[in-house]
């Protein structure tokens, strides 16, 4: 389960050909840095419950399809997305 990861820090899943969703249980991972969803065919919303991360140091979802407003936590100037 995603929730015992808790301490997960460093998360690289880009150029995966991932398709689907994003997962509203990784709202759970309150110590992740560096999100790497990049390249992939990711579809939907960003959930609205990712905004429990600790303002993640990196996050990439570029080159997927996803859509809808940016949580809170994407929209600082020193994040990219």
């Amino acid at each position: 389960s995603w929730s015992s990861l808790y301490d997960l820090q460093h998360l690289n899943l880009g150029s995966n050909w991932f398709n689907g969703t994003l997962p509203d249980s990784w709202s759970s991972l309150y110590s992740m840095r560096t999100l790497r969803l990049d390249n992939n065919q990711l579809s939907g919303t960003i959930p609205e419950t990712w905004d429990s991360f600790s303002s993640p140091a990196s996050v990439h979802l570029d080159n997927n399809k996803l859509c809808g407003q940016l949580p809170s936590f994407l929209e600082s100037d020193t994040t990219p997305y």
